[in-house]
């Protein structure tokens, strides 16, 4: 009796089972590890977002508002960005910053950390569809491409975003619908739309998904209705409570701080069919790495790319609609209908799904050639690998190079000199505000590089603006055209080979 039970446990335990499956992440986790060591700089270009959220994250730390960073919204020219992010993104980066302040590498190693953490849970994902040989070659397709080695050391919100988008796929998609994983899931849907209000798309799939069921549609795989109704209203509730306390109790906005402004919907359809060609003109090239005289392969290999993701995404909604397709669908829709084009970052949370698309596509297409099937699927996956090796050895060479932005020495010396002589109430125009805001504790405004000479005049006038900067080599027309017009009543404050600082006189 007692062999029994202890063969029993032995069969329970399946340890053959669990070595090999812990085996892959050992295999994958060795494989990703040298994204800790590429592309980690201490320099960042001059790209606005990463300031704001730094700002944000400070004030955090201080115990200041979060939303009072400094930047002034220019409602004219609302792509610059919101007056306020949500404080998710921030609360994070409060981390490293407590510890080291505003260190662009410490920030930079955080988003390094998402980003294994992000190929960790895609070769969870991946493991659901497809062998181990091939999901471990799909990260590597996943991390290993240039743009993101290059992207992953600005200090953005779309990696850790995509990291926790994924995970929550996870669980809703595969773990037991128990009351205790509804609580969990909420929470973390109430922490994603905290991040970026992306995430608002997944709480809507979640609730598309539960009316798909309800009416019958996967009646026969459906758990009881009352199961299914308990998950789900916990799932609602948990979200809903926890994203009122993070808004309206622990990090509120004033009502002024809304996103609305930036949803700017005059030629609708023109935007949307814009955004559509935008999008996967950029998907493709996500897949078309510069590899020199050999481009050619690199056109091709991606134009098989986008057919065959075209062809995967149409047959799992034919054959087989699931919480995928939804989540896809509407988050896809949404990224189509937003005023402003993102560029491939936008479209990382969902890159997983395109990629299990196009590879599932290709395993089809060789159907009828079972001792192929593998074969060709691993050889594309290889060949994709093989076109990223010019532009990720470009990237280790360059990243001792600071980058151009707020790192630079003339950046550094002309900051210093608004510092020290302005006073703290100051305002300063400048094509950067949130650069410049962060970097000077001053105020700052900037126009738009179409806008006409009375609108720029206004704005000035409405803000005070004391002090305009100069950046020489950033085309902003209008504001040249500004300094010529006025330039009776500016004087030049501070000049060196990149900056001209003028003072209202």
């Amino acid at each position: 009796m007692l062999a029994e039970n202890y063969n029993k446990l032995l069969m329970t335990l399946n340890f053959k089972k669990i070595f090999i499956s812990n085996f892959s992440y050992l295999i994958l986790i060795l494989l990703i590890l040298p994204v800790f060591f590429i592309n980690v700089t201490d320099s960042h270009d001059w790209g606005g977002d990463f300031a704001q959220y730094i700002s944000q994250a400070k004030n955090i730390v201080e115990g200041n508002p979060h939303y009072e960073t400094g930047y002034i919204f220019n409602e004219k020219v609302p792509a610059f960005g919101p007056r306020t992010y949500p404080p998710g993104f921030p609360l994070i980066l409060s981390v490293p910053y407590s510890f080291f302040g505003n260190d662009i590498k410490s920030f930079v190693y955080l988003i390094t950390l998402f980003l294994f953490l992000f190929a960790l849970v895609c070769y969870k994902l991946y493991r659901n569809y497809f062998n181990r040989l091939i999901s471990l070659l799909i990260v590597l397709v996943t991390v290993y491409n240039p743009y993101m080695l290059s992207f992953k050391s600005e200090v953005m919100s779309d990696i850790p975003f995509s990291f926790l988008f994924i995970l929550i796929f996870l669980l809703y998609r595969y773990r037991q619908k128990t009351l205790f994983n509804g609580f969990v899931i909420g929470l973390l849907i109430a922490f994603l739309i905290q991040i970026r209000t992306m995430g608002y798309v997944f709480l809507l799939s979640v609730f598309v998904n539960y009316l798909i069921i309800l009416f019958g549609y996967k009646s026969k795989n459906a758990d009881k209705p009352k199961v299914l109704f308990k998950y789900h209203l916990v799932i609602f509730l948990t979200s809903v409570i926890f994203i009122l306390i993070f808004d309206y109790l622990l990090f509120p906005i004033p009502a002024a701080y809304s996103y609305s402004e930036l949803w700017i919907f005059e030629n609708f359809s023109d935007n949307l069919l814009k955004n559509l060609y935008n999008y996967l003109t950029e998907l493709k090239w996500f897949f078309e790495p510069d590899v020199g005289l050999w481009s050619f392969s690199t056109i091709i290999i991606a134009s098989i790319a986008i057919c065959f993701f075209i062809l995967g995404l149409f047959k799992n909604i034919v054959k087989k609609f699931s919480f995928m397709e939804i989540l896809f669908i509407i988050f896809i829709s949404v990224t189509l209908i937003y005023p402003y084009n993102g560029g491939v970052r936008l479209l990382i949370p969902v890159l997983p799904f395109i990629l299990i698309y196009i590879v599932e596509a290709l395993s089809e297409s060789e159907y009828n050639f079972n001792f192929w099937k593998i074969n060709f699927v691993s050889i594309f996956l290889i060949l994709i690998l093989i076109t990223y090796i010019n532009g990720a050895y470009k990237i280790i060479v360059n990243q001792k190079f600071t980058t151009e932005g707020p790192q630079k020495p003339d950046a550094i010396e002309i900051f210093e000199e608004i510092k020290n002589n302005t006073s703290e109430e100051s305002v300063v125009a400048f094509i950067r505000p949130r650069v410049l805001a962060l970097y000077t504790k001053r105020r700052s405004v900037s126009n738009g590089k179409r806008q006409n000479m009375q609108e720029i005049e206004e704005k000035f006038k409405e803000v005070k603006v004391e002090y305009i900067l100069l950046h020489h080599f950033f085309h902003d027309k209008s504001l040249i055209k500004f300094l010529k017009l006025k330039h009776t009543e500016l004087e030049v404050m501070a000049k060196n080979k990149t900056f001209t600082l003028y003072k209202y006189k």
